[in-house]
């Protein structure tokens, strides 16, 4: 049986988190979600946030050009809250 297009993309979401994590940073997976990131990566020695959006290795380059223009409404400075509920 073939492996799903869903099953390659999880599996590459999965080494990227672990990549993050291998650097030190603090690495979230947004599983199945449908959201613009699919990845949430934190670096706490530089405090920078990184949104991470995974793509297939044959997406045409004007298409995650376009990708990486719409995440880039994103950057800027934040103030961080945490709560434990």
């Amino acid at each position: 049986m073939p492996i799903s297009k869903y099953r390659k993309g999880a599996d590459k979401e999965r080494r990227i988190v672990n990549r993050e994590r291998n650097k030190g940073f603090l690495c979230f997976r947004s599983a199945g979600s449908h959201s613009p990131v699919d990845i949430f990566s934190l670096d706490p020695v530089s405090k920078t946030i990184f949104l991470i959006q995974s793509k297939g290795a044959f997406m045409a380059q004007r298409d995650k050009d376009k990708i990486k223009k719409e995440l880039e409404e994103y950057e800027g400075t934040y103030i961080v809250c945490v709560v434990v509920e």
